[in-house]
Protein backbone atom coordinates (compact mmCIF):
# COMPACT_ATOMS: atom_id res chain seq x y z
CA UNK A 1 0.00 0.00 0.00
CA UNK A 2 2.83 2.30 0.88
CA UNK A 3 4.60 2.07 -2.70
CA UNK A 4 1.28 1.88 -4.39
CA UNK A 5 0.64 5.04 -2.85
CA UNK A 6 4.30 6.68 -3.32
CA UNK A 7 4.09 5.35 -6.79
CA UNK A 8 1.01 7.51 -7.04
CA UNK A 9 2.17 10.71 -5.60
CA UNK A 10 5.41 10.51 -7.73
CA UNK A 11 3.02 10.72 -10.96
CA UNK A 12 0.45 13.21 -9.32
CA UNK A 13 2.87 15.52 -7.54
CA UNK A 14 6.40 17.37 -8.42
CA UNK A 15 9.98 16.10 -7.25
CA UNK A 16 9.74 12.97 -6.08
CA UNK A 17 6.63 13.77 -3.24
CA UNK A 18 6.30 9.94 -3.80
CA UNK A 19 9.95 8.70 -2.73
CA UNK A 20 9.31 11.29 0.58
CA UNK A 21 5.94 9.84 1.15
CA UNK A 22 7.82 6.36 1.23
CA UNK A 23 10.24 7.26 3.31
CA UNK A 24 7.72 8.84 6.21
CA UNK A 25 5.15 5.92 5.79
CA UNK A 26 7.79 3.46 6.39
CA UNK A 27 9.57 4.72 8.99
CA UNK A 28 6.21 5.17 11.11
CA UNK A 29 5.15 1.61 9.99
CA UNK A 30 8.16 -0.07 11.25
CA UNK A 31 7.68 -1.37 14.82
CA UNK A 32 11.48 -1.52 14.99
CA UNK A 33 13.05 1.10 17.40
CA UNK A 34 16.44 0.84 14.91
CA UNK A 35 14.59 1.96 11.51
CA UNK A 36 15.72 4.79 10.97
CA UNK A 37 14.80 7.08 8.21
CA UNK A 38 18.27 6.41 6.48
CA UNK A 39 17.67 2.57 6.82
CA UNK A 40 14.68 3.85 4.52
CA UNK A 41 15.96 5.96 2.22
CA UNK A 42 18.90 3.45 1.66
CA UNK A 43 16.83 0.56 1.25
CA UNK A 44 15.08 3.17 -1.54
CA UNK A 45 18.27 3.45 -3.01
CA UNK A 46 18.81 0.26 -3.55
CA UNK A 47 15.86 -0.94 -4.56
CA UNK A 48 16.54 2.13 -7.23
CA UNK A 49 20.01 0.81 -7.91
CA UNK A 50 18.94 -2.54 -8.64
CA UNK A 51 16.69 -2.36 -10.90
CA UNK A 52 19.05 0.45 -12.26
CA UNK A 53 21.33 -1.73 -12.97
CA UNK A 54 19.10 -4.39 -14.72
CA UNK A 55 18.10 -2.07 -17.22
CA UNK A 56 21.59 -1.16 -17.70
CA UNK A 57 22.10 -5.06 -18.66
CA UNK A 58 18.93 -5.99 -20.05
CA UNK A 59 20.66 -2.44 -22.67
CA UNK A 60 23.67 -3.97 -22.94
CA UNK A 61 22.90 -7.31 -23.80
CA UNK A 62 19.70 -6.56 -25.73
CA UNK A 63 20.02 -3.51 -27.93
CA UNK A 64 22.14 -3.76 -31.20
CA UNK A 65 24.08 0.02 -31.10
CA UNK A 66 24.76 -0.11 -34.28
CA UNK A 67 21.90 -0.31 -35.93
CA UNK A 68 20.39 2.43 -34.05
CA UNK A 69 20.20 6.04 -35.83
CA UNK A 70 18.72 8.86 -34.28
CA UNK A 71 19.11 12.31 -35.88
CA UNK A 72 22.01 10.93 -37.59
CA UNK A 73 24.06 9.92 -34.56
CA UNK A 74 25.83 7.03 -34.29
CA UNK A 75 26.58 4.64 -31.32
CA UNK A 76 29.54 2.58 -29.90
CA UNK A 77 29.78 -1.01 -30.02
CA UNK A 78 28.79 -2.97 -26.99
CA UNK A 79 32.52 -3.32 -25.39
CA UNK A 80 33.09 0.31 -25.82
CA UNK A 81 29.23 1.26 -23.95
CA UNK A 82 30.46 -1.36 -20.75
CA UNK A 83 33.98 0.36 -20.75
CA UNK A 84 32.50 3.54 -20.29
CA UNK A 85 29.79 2.27 -17.59
CA UNK A 86 31.91 0.56 -15.48
CA UNK A 87 34.56 3.70 -15.34
CA UNK A 88 32.07 5.99 -14.64
CA UNK A 89 30.97 3.89 -11.43
CA UNK A 90 34.35 3.72 -10.93
CA UNK A 91 34.84 7.43 -10.84
CA UNK A 92 31.48 7.40 -8.82
CA UNK A 93 32.76 5.22 -6.13
CA UNK A 94 35.94 6.67 -5.69
CA UNK A 95 34.51 10.31 -5.23
CA UNK A 96 32.47 9.00 -2.91
CA UNK A 97 35.26 6.98 -1.25
CA UNK A 98 37.34 10.19 -0.31
CA UNK A 99 34.33 12.21 -0.07
CA UNK A 100 32.94 10.03 3.07
CA UNK A 101 36.81 10.40 4.59
CA UNK A 102 36.21 14.05 4.97
CA UNK A 103 32.50 14.47 6.17
CA UNK A 104 31.48 11.67 9.02
CA UNK A 105 27.27 12.17 8.51
CA UNK A 106 28.19 10.72 4.91
CA UNK A 107 29.74 7.52 6.71
CA UNK A 108 27.31 7.14 9.10
CA UNK A 109 24.64 7.04 5.95
CA UNK A 110 26.99 4.84 3.93
CA UNK A 111 27.38 2.45 7.16
CA UNK A 112 23.15 2.39 7.34
CA UNK A 113 23.45 1.47 3.10
CA UNK A 114 25.78 -1.61 3.91
CA UNK A 115 23.19 -2.71 6.68
CA UNK A 116 20.40 -2.17 3.63
CA UNK A 117 22.74 -4.37 1.39
CA UNK A 118 23.36 -7.15 4.04
CA UNK A 119 19.54 -7.85 3.90
CA UNK A 120 18.47 -7.34 0.33
CA UNK A 121 21.45 -9.59 -0.77
CA UNK A 122 19.81 -13.16 1.04
CA UNK A 123 20.35 -14.57 -2.42
CA UNK A 124 16.26 -16.06 -2.41
CA UNK A 125 15.49 -12.37 -1.79
CA UNK A 126 17.93 -11.02 -4.28
CA UNK A 127 16.87 -13.33 -7.14
CA UNK A 128 13.28 -12.27 -6.48
CA UNK A 129 14.30 -8.71 -6.73
CA UNK A 130 16.26 -8.99 -9.98
CA UNK A 131 13.51 -11.19 -11.46
CA UNK A 132 10.47 -8.74 -10.81
CA UNK A 133 12.90 -5.67 -12.17
CA UNK A 134 13.69 -8.09 -15.51
CA UNK A 135 9.66 -8.53 -15.49
CA UNK A 136 8.76 -4.64 -14.81
CA UNK A 137 10.98 -3.38 -17.16
CA UNK A 138 9.90 -6.05 -20.40
CA UNK A 139 6.23 -4.90 -19.55
CA UNK A 140 7.51 -1.75 -19.55
CA UNK A 141 8.69 -2.24 -23.26
CA UNK A 142 5.72 -4.48 -24.22
CA UNK A 143 3.54 -1.43 -23.17
CA UNK A 144 5.19 0.96 -25.71
CA UNK A 145 5.29 -1.25 -27.73
CA UNK A 146 1.31 -1.72 -28.14
CA UNK A 147 1.57 2.13 -27.74
CA UNK A 148 3.37 2.17 -30.97
CA UNK A 149 1.46 -0.47 -33.02
CA UNK A 150 -1.66 1.52 -34.05
CA UNK A 151 0.05 4.40 -35.27
CA UNK A 152 2.11 2.19 -37.36
CA UNK A 153 5.17 1.73 -35.57
CA UNK A 154 6.76 -1.72 -35.70
CA UNK A 155 8.93 -0.86 -31.95
CA UNK A 156 12.13 -3.83 -31.53
CA UNK A 157 12.68 -4.98 -28.30
CA UNK A 158 16.08 -3.54 -28.52
CA UNK A 159 14.34 0.42 -30.28
CA UNK A 160 12.02 -0.38 -26.97
CA UNK A 161 15.01 -0.49 -24.20
CA UNK A 162 16.70 2.37 -25.63
CA UNK A 163 13.48 4.23 -25.54
CA UNK A 164 12.79 3.17 -22.31
CA UNK A 165 16.80 4.14 -20.94
CA UNK A 166 15.83 8.25 -22.83
CA UNK A 167 12.44 8.30 -20.83
CA UNK A 168 14.43 7.17 -17.51
CA UNK A 169 17.53 9.82 -18.14
CA UNK A 170 14.59 12.67 -18.82
CA UNK A 171 12.07 11.69 -15.89
CA UNK A 172 15.24 11.19 -13.09
CA UNK A 173 14.92 14.49 -11.59
CA UNK A 174 11.26 15.44 -12.23
CA UNK A 175 10.24 19.10 -12.02
CA UNK A 176 6.78 19.03 -13.18
CA UNK A 177 3.22 17.46 -12.30
CA UNK A 178 3.18 13.94 -13.80
CA UNK A 179 6.51 14.35 -15.65
CA UNK A 180 4.52 16.36 -18.50
CA UNK A 181 6.66 18.32 -20.82
CA UNK A 182 9.40 15.30 -19.82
Amino acid sequence: RIFSNGQLFNHLFPARAGDVYKVLALKQASDDSLFSTAHVVSALILERAISTLVLILMILTITDWPTLGIAGMTFLYRGRHLQRCMLTVGVAFLAVFIAQKRFPRLRAWLRELVRGFRVILDLRRFLVVLCLSVAMWTLEILSMKFVAAPLGIDLQLGQGIFVLLLLNVGIAVPVTLGNIGT
